[in-house]
């Protein structure tokens, strides 16, 4: 999606190695493309904030470096803290191991790591799965993500 150009701007932890570059580097060295490197865990809690619906949070991570300046800083307990605004998403697009037709979602390893703040931060939430199964067959102990943060859900064809 960067390299076609459907991506305006991109928040990320680490978004190309600097050393080998690839699209992402070319589109930003060209303007094309805005960049905001963000460390993972405080992209993970500005993420968490939007989906909760919090406008942001404060963090200690990055008082005092460059990744202050320009924010709104306060001291929380005697410690410098920067404003972090929440991120939310038109659109998330995850994978997960199965769904019901509802669109309750059962994950297997890393696919537990970001899906589940996504689906909550987006507008439209579309999960690829590889089989879904009627109401009532997933075991509800099981599902990390409800159906209430999931629009579309497709079958993957492998």
């Amino acid at each position: 999606m960067v390299e076609s150009g459907a991506v305006g701007k991109l928040i990320s932890p680490l978004p190309f190695d600097p050393r080998q570059g690839g699209p992402v580097k070319d589109l930003w060295e060209a303007g094309l493309l805005e960049l905001e490197v963000q460390p993972a865990g405080v992209l993970a809690e500005r993420i968490r904030a939007g989906g909760a619906g919090i406008g942001g949070l404060f963090l200690p991570t990055g008082a005092g470096t460059r990744f202050s300046e320009g924010r709104e800083l306060r001291e929380i307990n005697g410690r410098r803290h920067v404003f972090q605004p929440a991120l939310k998403a038109d659109f998330a697009l995850l994978r997960a191991a199965s769904a019901d037709t509802l669109g309750n979602l059962l994950y297997q390893g890393a696919q537990r790591n970001w899906n589940p703040i996504m689906a909550m931060a987006a507008r439209t939430t579309v999960a690829e799965v590889d089989s879904v199964s009627e109401p009532g067959a997933l075991d509800p102990e099981m599902v990390i993500t409800p159906a209430i943060f999931v629009q579309r859900i497709f079958v993957r064809s492998l």
